[in-house]
């Protein structure tokens, strides 16, 4: 556990004092180490069974994370789906794909299948992609390339949900050019968690076309 955070809200936690091969996640806990917040990192590798995984730093200076920042926001009200995790993936992992690697999952952590995602263009043009199209990935995932030059905002189509913005292929949070990353080549992780039961939902009645940026 690191110390509370200062009078601004922030936290600063040097884990290593050179570059170090390792995989992180990181919560906000209560002073009891109960963990009160959504788990940033996590990860689920699409095998056939899925695997808890984190944001991992590297010993290659060149093509992996040194330097993770992370960000938590305190919420009054929550959606039915919540971004639990979104992230832009390290030169070490991406292998130059462009690639948005998508999970939607039960609140006990379980992927969900036919769960669509509506996937955004700038401008508003959209693409509705379903979890669990690929028999031979596990349940909840969805694999959607994108071209060269794309950038997509992304949310659960159904139901209320957070909408993560920004997943730009040309103009990523970090300029990365190296093994693994390069322009029109760069992917995210994105994990979309219920805040309930699936039963205790209620299913939107969208419009055709949602405007650009709804939530």
């Amino acid at each position: 556990m690191s110390a509370p955070s200062d009078s601004g809200g922030h936290w600063e936690v040097l884990v290593a004092h050179a570059p170090l091969a390792a995989t992180w996640q990181a919560a906000v806990v209560d002073a009891a180490g109960m963990i009160i917040s959504p788990i940033a990192g996590q990860m689920y590798v699409p095998q056939s069974v899925a695997v808890t995984a984190g944001i991992p730093t590297s010993a290659d200076c060149v093509n992996g994370h040194q330097r993770l920042v992370i960000n938590w926001r305190e919420r009054q009200s929550w959606p039915d789906f919540v971004a639990a995790s979104a992230r832009f993936l390290s030169c070490e992992e991406n292998h130059m794909n462009h690639n948005l690697y998508i999970w939607v999952l039960d609140n006990a952590g379980s992927g969900l299948n036919n769960i669509y995602l509506r996937l955004f263009l700038p401008g508003g043009a959209y693409t509705d992609e379903r979890t669990g199209k690929d028999p031979y990935k596990p349940a909840g995932y969805l694999d959607f390339p994108m071209f060269a030059s794309e950038s997509r905002d992304a949310r659960v189509r159904d139901y209320s949900s957070d909408l993560v913005q920004g997943l730009s292929n040309t103009t990523p949070p970090v300029i990365d050019a190296c093994g693994g990353n390069a322009w029109g080549h760069y992917s995210y992780h994105v994990v979309f968690q219920a805040s309930r039961p699936l039963s205790a939902m209620r299913r939107l009645t969208l419009p055709l076309r949602l405007p650009w940026g709804a939530p």
